[in-house]
């Protein structure tokens, strides 16, 4: 669906469970189990045996979380290795760091490993996470309840009654967090600074790669308080990368920035404050946020942005301070809300149902890319009317079948009785088949998928797609329902279940893997005309030229909402295998790299040259002439104009303004190639003549890296060109404003 678009492969809920294990006790025992396999274990118990494993990124365990009040007593959960913990329902289960310990404590904490090592891919379902505090003199001011530096996936939980400086929920400190189906509410930050009350959303400084990332669908943010970003707060320190807040059929609604007893309020932005990198919002609902009694739902600061992307929009503000401006937006509007707090409209979280009359209700298109095929937070299938419905909910009632007729035995839950291998049929459909007894109740039974992609670190949603209801007769006999699915992508895992459902209860089979082949390998580029590009590492986007066409770009058809760039607001695909494209497509690497190979007018005839090249959006092209060239032109991803005029402070704001522009990056790529390649930035170009190398387009001009190797760099001002050798750089300035 996206990443980010969105995405952590790394979020492998998808993993499927190589080994799975059951808590057996609701104490919060320590020390070493003997038999994790015995059920004896506590959870505490199972977690620190995985943590004692050797790295298992592509190979994720199971912990079965029982129904039960789970008190911990010995500080927070620390999770280090990648892992599947599985509770039974957020409304039966709940892991809580109870009032009266001597020390504050968090309950989760997701971390890499002490001794070095990846970061941990880590899911947690079907849990409330309660009571949890951080104090900076203690044990560190990030994370009431939970603290993330990994990939984390939160999936039907409800994180509450947290209280920390920052991040009284959830801190997702340069890590990926994405919630699914989930609330966040009740949190507090009311110590130190007081920021981020539900939600923080931090980077950290350092070297590339160090932003936050930050993806809420079909999810509830509500009823936090914080001096400075009550709902949801994005910042970076200076010298992070800029953060991504990607918010999707969601509700932020009713959280208050107001004096805590760390201090007054700080500012506006009680629902989102974005301090640091975008924040793209679609098909939801910013309503009734304050500051003390201030209406206020969104505001930015510093480099941030908050955009309702164009082409999809459907927002909703009940207020204009998020700038909601896209087509189906609506500001100023009253999404009429049957309640003022989040209450138990079904489903496994609490939720901010619609009124019969609410502007929200059948508002986004049918055909719009999040609409048909997805579920809301009570786990109801979009749509219920002619459209979708803004925000996390879909106004409808959860299935419920009539009465059955008295059967005999007596009427149960559906049986699913088995579940076949999926079977794929191209590169792009598969089928899948399962076996249900309904059990005397009327039963409906549907498909969820979702696809993995991007390599160890970036993934799709898990379960975001599902097949319409199928109906089963109220019978006791065993039925075989088969669904098949199209507009998939080639050379990705899927992950299926399927999903029994009558008036006793559900039944949910077991995750399965389908992985669609490959296509064949692209033939070999053509001057001037083509480009071979493959995948390395993260997740890599392709923008074709105009009047080119998915057809073109593929010998398999794609669906058109594949995991669309949303953040950028442009038509990019996801690139999952080798592939053949037209010069001028633009290629957005700032998540991962590519290898592009290109053919030259070298001896002997049909030579090739290739190269890999990162964290950047540039136009790729190449001349017919100068010896097959190959041109990458560096696009910008942020405002020039804005960004170098609104940089800084104090005096450092006086210098800008007097004409010495700052050394904010505006765009950039590294390179590690062989070959006639050249990257064009806006004041100068550097052409290869050695291997790694790296160009920085700044406010202040074209900065220009040697890593190892050789480069010739023109200055177009100057009109001179530099040879750079291994270490040294050179900056290509920018003319005084």
């Amino acid at each position: 669906m996206l990443l980010a678009l969105v995405g952590a492969a790394g979020l492998a809920a998808s993993a499927q469970a190589t080994t799975v294990y059951t808590v057996g006790t609701l104490e919060d025992l320590t020390g070493t189990c003997p038999n994790p396999a015995s059920g004896t274990c506590s959870l505490r118990q199972l977690i620190e045996y995985e943590d004692s494993l050797p790295p298992h990124p592509e190979a994720a365990d199971g912990i079965i979380v029982p129904s039960g009040g789970y008190n911990l007593s010995h500080g927070a959960l620390l999770i280090t290795q990648t892992v599947v913990i599985s509770a039974a329902g957020a409304r039966t289960t709940n892991v809580n760091v109870p009032a009266g310990l001597p020390a504050p404590q968090r309950v989760f904490e997701v971390k890499p490993p002490v001794n070095g090592g990846a970061a941990p891919t880590v899911v947690i379902t079907g849990l409330t996470i309660s009571g949890g505090s951080a104090v900076e003199e203690l044990n560190g001011p990030f994370g009431g309840d939970i603290y993330n530096s990994g990939s984390l996936l939160l999936a039907e939980d409800w994180v509450t009654g947290g209280s920390a400086s920052s991040g009284g929920g959830v801190s997702n400190d340069a890590g990926t967090l994405l919630l699914q189906r989930s609330l966040v509410s009740g949190n507090h930050a009311n110590s130190g600074g007081g920021d981020s009350g539900g939600i923080q959303n931090h980077g950290a400084p350092g070297a590339p790669g160090t932003k936050a990332v930050l993806v809420l669908e079909d999810s509830t943010v509500a009823e936090n308080d914080a001096r400075l970003g009550a709902g949801i707060y994005s910042w970076s320190p200076e010298g992070a990368d800029g953060n991504q807040v990607t918010v999707i059929e969601s509700t932020i609604a009713h959280n208050t920035t107001r004096e805590e007893a760390g201090g007054p309020v700080r500012g506006p932005g009680a629902g989102l404050l974005v301090a640091d990198g975008s924040a793209n919002v679609l098909d939801s609902i910013l309503a009734f946020n304050k500051e003390e009694s201030i209406a206020s739902n969104c505001s930015t600061s510093g480099s941030g942005t908050i955009t309702s992307p164009p082409g999809f929009g459907h927002n909703i503000e009940s207020g204009t301070d998020c700038g909601f401006q896209s087509a189906g937006d609506l500001q100023g509007t009253n999404p009429r809300f049957s309640s003022e707090t989040p209450q138990n409209n079904g489903g496994n979280t609490n939720t901010l149902y619609l009124e019969p009359t609410s502007p929200a209700i059948d508002a986004i298109p049918a055909n719009e890319p999040f609409c048909t095929g997805r579920i809301d937070q009570r786990g109801l299938s979009r749509p219920q009317g002619a459209g979708c419905d803004i925000g996390a909910v879909e106004f409808g009632n959860l299935p419920t079948p009539p009465p059955p007729p008295p059967p005999t035995p007596a009427p149960a839950a559906p049986t699913l009785l088995t579940s076949a291998p999926p079977s794929v049929l191209t590169t792009t459909s598969a089928t899948f088949t399962a076996t249900v007894n309904p059990n005397g109740l009327p039963t409906t039974v549907h498909f969820e998928y979702g696809g993995v992609f991007g390599g160890a670190t970036i993934a799709a949603v898990t379960y975001g797609s599902s097949t319409p209801n199928q109906s089963l007769p109220a019978d006791f006999a065993n039925h075989t329902v088969t669904a098949t699915v199209t507009g998939l992508l080639p050379n990705v895992t899927y992950h299926v279940r399927a999903v029994a459902t009558n008036s006793a209860g559900s039944a949910l089979g077991p995750d399965q893997i389908l992985q669609t082949a490959a296509d064949p390998p692209p033939p070999p580029p053509v001057l001037g005309k083509t480009a071979n590009v493959a995948p390395v590492s993260g997740v890599v986007y392709i923008e074709l030229p105009p009047g080119a066409t998915l057809a073109s770009f593929s010998r398999s058809p794609l669906p058109t909402q594949a995991f669309a760039a949303l953040t950028k607001g442009r038509a990019f695909i996801p690139l999952t295998e080798a592939r053949q494209i037209p010069l001028g497509s633009t290629l957005d690497t700032s998540a991962g790299v590519v290898r592009i190979t290109t053919a030259t007018t070298a001896s002997p005839k049909g030579k090739l040259q290739s190269g890999d090249f990162g964290t950047g959006i540039f136009k790729l092209l190449q001349a017919r002439k100068q010896r097959g060239l190959t041109e990458l032109n560096i696009i910008d991803n942020r405002n020039e104009r804005q960004i170098c005029a609104s940089t800084g402070k104090g005096k450092k704001r006086a210098r800008i303004a007097a004409g010495h522009p700052s050394k904010q990056v505006l765009g950039r790529l590294t390179a590690n190639s062989h070959g006639h390649f050249t990257a064009r930035g806006q004041y100068s170009s550097a052409t290869v003549r050695g291997t790694i190398w790296g160009v920085q387009n700044r406010c202040d001009g074209t900065l220009t890296r040697v890593v190892r190797g050789e480069l010739s760099v023109r200055d177009f001002r100057k009109r001179k060109t530099i040879t750079l050798f291994t270490g040294q750089t050179y900056l290509a300035r920018a003319p005084r404003r």
